[in-house]
């Protein structure tokens, strides 16, 4: 029996009323988008009142093979569950939208073993157990949209959806953006976007304490009045087989200098792109990226970033959800730290095998060149990602 067929194409033998019995939900479940299944039926019934449960659990291994600090294994997990209450549909709020999401991190950070600057694995974290999202959307009027609350603001700016499902950390975004919002410190915020044909405008400000080293899964909602703010703006521009944008930052705090020093206030900009070259945009085809960014180097370990990849979907006739990865990332150390300090660079194949909707394994190769940029041989590390959508 293989659970990728139906039920009809069992052989002979084994088509009984009681192997049928047995057979025909385990073959559902084997093709339904989640792992929990419908909860028995309560699962659509939400759905249908406005209110979406999803969760997911993603877990990475990784090993160092050669050179980095230390040749060993590390794995770490993280599990998600949030829910989506639809306010026009619960309370007859017109636009209005509720998300709420929980997060459990464990384990150990790849980056400690590999020794580099930008990361192994975007999910690499201090464990912790917190509300990392909890924000209210409005739509007051057509193309205009208002986010208030705990957001990540990856989720808004300086993203590229072709290098989402990446392992390296700098593929979620530019290592130049060292003050941004987001996981594992996403902050309370107000966000304003407005879009009007493929035009997208959007702005937000948010709680900055992540750049004084402080962790803001506990920081509570007062920063409007007596926190240091992160300003972010974004202009973009998206077409039916791509997307390009262009954004700015600004950290008004005190900040320490590398020299010692302090100052008053940093910022940077960055520019992502991406674009379908073959096939479908949204599926099997072939689609390019770029990244870049700079920051103020008297702040910033990392002035400058320049990131491209190429993402495959489907590269096989017979697994036209799996997808092929290659991404490479350079960094470009500051000026004011040790003059021995080269650029390091980053490179990374990875196979995303889709088995069923709700399971991916994911195995990973990367080779990073001059690791944290002086002092260590060459890092050669290679991973397993597995993502189960619950």
């Amino acid at each position: 029996m293989q659970l990728a067929g139906d039920v009809e194409t069992l052989p002979g033998h084994a088509r009984s009323p009681h192997l049928h019995r047995i057979a025909r939900p385990l073959v559902s479940w084997w093709h339904g988008n989640h792992a929990t299944g419908s909860w028995f039926g309560l699962r659509p019934r939400l759905d249908g009142t406005g209110i979406v449960v999803e969760g997911s659990w993603l877990s990475d291994t990784s090993l160092v093979l050669e050179g980095g600090a230390r040749r060993r294994a590390a794995g770490r997990y993280l599990l998600d569950v949030n829910a989506t209450f639809d306010l026009e549909r619960l309370a007859g709020l017109r636009g209005a939208t509720l998300f709420v999401d929980g997060q459990r991190h464990h384990g150990r950070e790849g980056s400690a073993d590999a020794g580099d600057l930008q990361g192994v694995s975007g999910f690499d974290a201090e464990d912790r157990l917190q509300i990392a999202e909890a924000w209210l959307e409005l739509r007051p009027a057509a193309g205009l949209r208002i986010k208030l609350g705990k957001v990540d603001a990856n989720g808004e700016f300086a993203y590229v959806d072709a290098a989402a499902e990446l392992v390296h950390a700098s593929a979620g975004m530019s290592p130049t953006l060292l003050a941004l919002p987001t996981y594992p410190d996403p902050a309370w915020s107000l966000n304003l976007f407005a879009d009007r044909g493929g035009l997208h405008l959007g702005l937000g400000v948010y709680d900055g304490a992540t750049l004084q080293g402080e962790a803001t899964g506990d920081h509570a909602p007062r920063w409007l009045l007596d926190g240091e703010r992160f300003w972010i703006g974004e202009a973009a521009w998206r077409w039916p087989r791509g997307r390009l944008a262009a954004g700015l930052w600004h950290y008004e705090g005190r900040v320490e200098r590398l020299d010692g020093g302090g100052r008053d206030g940093t910022g940077g900009r960055y520019l992502t792109a991406e674009a379908a070259v073959a096939g479908d945009p949204e599926g099997r085809g072939l689609r390019l990226f770029l990244q870049w960014g700079s920051a103020d180097d008297a702040v910033s370990e990392v002035r400058r970033h320049l990131g491209a990849g190429l993402r495959w979907g489907g590269p096989l006739t017979a697994r036209p959800d799996d997808a092929l990865i290659a991404y490479a990332s350079r960094v470009t150390p500051s000026r004011d730290l040790d003059p021995a300090t080269r650029p390091e660079t980053a490179t990374e194949l990875t196979y995303r095998l889709q088995l069923t909707p709700f399971l991916a394994l994911q195995p990973d190769l990367q080779w990073i060149r001059h690791p944290g940029g002086a002092g260590l041989d060459d890092t050669t590390l290679v991973g397993l990602r597995v993502e189960v959508v619950l």
